[in-house]
């Protein structure tokens, strides 16, 4: 199973070192998050203060997943369309709308 980490993404697609390690940190030690005293630290003195936090990694690959079911959904929908013109035409449904006039 793949770890799931929650890295902060800042502004530009950017990511701090010290997230990514501690993410790791975290990961390999099973630490939980309320023991963030070094990140808090860092965060007052580094420089991941004058960023912007734009999302995370799960946002990202919450995101991305559900692009490719909307985009799947989109291609069977526009390929069922394409289907049932195929199988039945503007011209079909006049024959038999004249036929069954006339009877």
């Amino acid at each position: 199973m793949k770890p799931r980490f929650d890295i902060a993404i800042y502004d530009g697609d950017m990511v701090h070192c010290v997230d990514v390690l501690d993410a790791l940190t975290k990961n390999t030690l099973g630490t939980a998050a309320a023991d963030d005293d070094l990140g808090h630290l860092l965060m007052v003195t580094g420089r991941r203060r004058s960023r912007r936090v734009a999302g995370t990694t799960l946002e990202r690959r919450r995101q991305q997943y559900s692009a490719r079911l909307i985009q799947a959904a989109w291609r069977r929908h526009v390929q069922c369309r394409r289907d049932a013109r195929a199988t039945c035409s503007v011209h079909d449904d006049y024959d038999a709308f004249t036929a069954a006039e006339l009877n």
